[in-house]
């Protein structure tokens, strides 16, 4: 999504600061929440409502799009700050209230979570002192879905099965929350990897026997289908912290006590650890590799050239055994996305070539030019997925376009496969290898989406398009070659040279130090072609950036983006 602008308010941005005073130490509540209406209002009351007079209340949004910010809005005056933007998950909206929390002490409660009456905070305020550096307390939990409550006993020793309160009833001082910040890579397991930071640093706790709070037990870490996850990156954190006795038990325990589909999400984990370090080999029995061409020019891309482990080659290949292959044409609009900076020489020279081509074989297209303005290091594939959230709902087919290329006898009618349109640039020179997707690809809108796009994580120069050839691959798509088409490449310097400022450098470190970026993404690809990365989790549905300008041009559409 693009970056929206920062929403804000509370007593704070009116100039209305709280602190501590003698005996009444300022306590940070922090609630974070996305999309709870249902639940918010009855949270932001019982904390305004507490007796305890000094309470500095943060209310972390994560952009909602219902009526959430309204229901802050309408309590701003007892609200000391809140905030509404896109987060990166819970507890990265939690290390932001961490961020502006001015406390001595600190609260979590989300939305839908309550203390147990209006008192709470004034009767543990005597136990919060110097001598402590944390406190925590029992706790019950309401399910929405059963309309019960259960109550639940905290306690006071050690457990590397699980926390021994939830983060509701955790009072945790302030200086300790922002020299740990929660790690925002895990998903469910950031209370766990905070408790186990405490203990490893002696912090001094203490255990109240009575109960604090009353939470919402409908969290992404209640829901059953998580639990494997908690267990997994329970095990992570417990990896970092723990012996090898520690693990053992750990992995013993809880392989009795989860599912089936635990144990098929560990045999998961143990095969990513296998992938790791299997040899790759060039892939053979492709059942397409001598598929007859069609109009005796598109043939399949062929997989011997291509260099996989044996579990990865043989996922593909199942997806191309007992197939037969019909390459369709269409005359839908098409929309040719060019990713561009720092190229306007070309492009002045693309746009009126590609009109005059295009309009003279009858083609109905859009030609959108995405603009990166910031000097980033330049990321092709997450501006082309910024190009196809811009094109018009009516285009059946994306075409992934360099502003250096040219056409000489290609046919831009939509197709029904992903299809790399040429087999060389210029006529009489080799054709380029099938291990090669990138330069042009055309790929229909329905198999772009499935696919994800692109990743958004190849910065600088390289491997974009052999990650994207990947993801057509992993979803069963059949990728095209049109041996016989050709393009013009204008003369340009290489790319991996280009620093971000847009010059070609020569100086032998900072060449050496581009250099290395484009071993970062060939990193990055390594892992990705032997399914140690997800697609889903990286592409369209992961896109932020902020958009400067769209400006319709005469001959194409202009998006201009910070990334």
């Amino acid at each position: 999504m693009n970056k929206i602008s920062k929403n804000e308010g509370g007593l704070r941005t009116k100039g209305f600061l709280k602190k501590s005073y003698e005996n009444t130490p300022l306590i940070s509540v922090v609630t974070v929440v996305f999309n709870g209406e249902k639940y918010l209002e009855n949270t932001i009351k019982n904390i305004i409502n507490q007796t305890y007079n000094n309470i500095e209340y943060i209310i972390i949004d994560g952009g909602s799009t219902d009526q959430t910010v309204e229901i802050i809005k309408k309590y701003e005056d007892k609200i000391d700050y809140w905030l509404s933007e896109k987060d990166k998950g819970i507890y990265d909206a939690m290390n932001k209230g961490i961020d502006f929390a001015t406390g001595e002490w600190i609260n979590f409660m989300n939305a839908g979570d309550m203390f147990c009456n209006l008192s709470i905070v004034e009767n543990i305020k005597e136990h919060l002192n110097n001598n402590i550096d944390y406190v925590y307390g029992d706790y019950s939990s309401y399910n929405t879905s059963s309309n019960k409550i259960v109550a639940r006993k905290a306690h006071n020793y050690s457990d590397f099965y699980g926390i021994p309160y939830c983060h509701q009833s955790l009072f945790l001082k302030t200086i300790f929350a922002k020299k740990h910040k929660f790690n925002i890579s895990f998903k469910l397991a950031g209370d766990f990897d905070q408790y186990w930071k405490l203990k490893t640093e002696s912090q001094k706790g203490k255990y109240l026997k009575i109960n604090l709070v009353l939470f919402l037990d409908d969290g992404v870490s209640s829901i059953k289908t998580n639990r494997d996850q908690v267990f997994y990156e329970n095990y992570l954190v417990i990896n970092q912290y723990h012996n090898i006795l520690s693990k053992f038990l750990y992995m013993s325990k809880f392989l009795k006590r989860y599912n089936r589909a635990t144990r098929k999400f560990l045999k998961s984990k143990f095969a990513n650890l296998i992938n790791r370090f299997l040899p790759s080999y060039h892939v053979k029995n492709d059942p397409l590799e001598n598929y007859e061409k069609i109009e005796n020019r598109f043939r399949p891309l062929k997989l011997s050239n291509l260099k996989l482990i044996y579990p990865i080659s043989n996922q593909i290949i199942k997806h191309r055994e007992n197939i037969k292959l019909e390459l369709n044409r269409s005359n839908d609009l098409i929309s040719i996305i060019v990713p561009y900076r720092d190229r306007e020489e070309h492009l002045k020279q693309f746009i009126p070539y590609m009109k005059d081509y295009l309009t003279k074989a009858n083609i109905k297209y859009e030609i959108i030019i995405v603009e990166q303005v910031d000097r980033k290091s330049f990321n092709r594939g997450k501006l082309i997925n910024i190009g196809a959230k811009y094109s018009n709902k009516n285009s059946k087919m994306f075409i992934c376009h360099d502003v250096d290329m040219l056409p000489i006898n290609i046919d831009y009618r939509p197709v029904n496969y992903p299809l790399r349109p040429f087999g060389s640039i210029r006529e009489n020179e080799p054709i380029i290898s099938d291990n090669i997707f990138g330069g042009i690809n055309f790929i229909p809108k329905d198999i772009f989406i499935k696919a994800n796009g692109f990743s958004n994580n190849y910065w600088h120069w390289g491997s974009e398009d052999d990650d994207f050839l990947m993801r057509l691959l992993f979803i069963g798509a059949v990728p095209f070659v049109d041996d016989s088409g050709q393009y013009i490449s204008l003369p340009h310097q290489r790319s991996v040279t280009q620093s971000a400022d847009g010059v070609y450098q020569k100086d032998e470190k900072i060449v050496k130090e581009l250099i290395a970026k484009r071993e970062i993404n060939r990193d990055i690809f390594s892992k990705m072609k032997r399914g140690l990365l997800n697609q889903q989790n990286d592409g369209l549905n992961s896109l932020e950036y902020e958009l400067i300008e769209i400006v319709d041009k005469i001959d194409y559409k202009l998006v201009r983006v910070i990334l």
